[in-house]
């Protein structure tokens, strides 16, 4: 979870440093907040993509019965 959102974060900073040329200081800052939504989002995500995936092997689980 945290190497995809350090990735990803890390790609926006370059790229807010390289094409909009927005100030590195900055570009780490809005990086940094971004990881900080990043994480917790994509735990619940994957949360509920983990829960989908249970209830759909659970049943196929009980039609097999």
């Amino acid at each position: 979870m945290l190497k995809r959102a350090g990735f990803i974060s890390a790609a926006y900073v370059l790229a807010l440093v390289l094409l909009v040329h927005l100030n590195v200081i900055v570009a780490v800052l809005v990086g940094l907040l971004g990881m900080g939504i990043m994480v917790p989002m994509g735990m619940l995500l994957d949360r509920f993509r983990y829960r989908a995936a249970l209830r759909k092997w659970e049943a196929t689980r009980a039609g097999a019965k």
